[in-house]
């Protein structure tokens, strides 16, 4: 689509159904389990996917996001992935709340896991997320 003049229909597209997939994840967040440990294990589970069909979406369409997004000044598929996660599920205040909460609550080896997986999600949106959940830099995890 891109070598016959159709960049900018794919891409507004592809930006527009990866949006929507995200926005779609909100609702079931919110009322995920109030039990700490399901919610980072639903948290992760969403995260985890949202990475995978992003990344499946950043190889399907490399040529794209090679040739038309960096001359048209668009955001590589990648970054606006990790944009939309962050804009839409690590800065919904809901969300930010029980996150924090179910990691202040951790305790046994498993809940190390699950917010060792938190840590290099945050790590991964970018620096300064993790700061957004936690200031004083109380995410401290020595498991995997």
């Amino acid at each position: 689509m891109v070598l016959h003049k159709k960049g900018e229909e794919l891409y507004s597209t592809m930006e527009t159904a990866m949006t929507s997939g995200v926005q779609s994840l909100c609702r079931p967040l919110d009322a995920a389990p109030a039990d700490g440990t399901l919610f980072l294990q639903e948290l992760l589970a969403k995260w985890n996917r949202h990475i995978k069909a992003v990344n499946f979406t950043r190889d399907i369409l490399m040529y794209m996001d090679r040739t038309y997004t960096p001359t048209n000044h668009k955001t590589p598929i990648k970054e606006l992935g990790l944009r939309l996660w962050r804009d839409h599920i690590a800065r919904s205040d809901k969300i930010r709340e029980r996150l924090i909460e179910a990691v202040k609550r951790q305790g046994g080896s498993e809940d190390d896991e699950l917010v060792a997986g938190v840590n290099k999600m945050l790590a991964e949106l970018g620096e300064g997320v993790p700061g957004l959940f936690f200031p004083d830099g109380e995410l401290h995890v020595t498991g995997p």
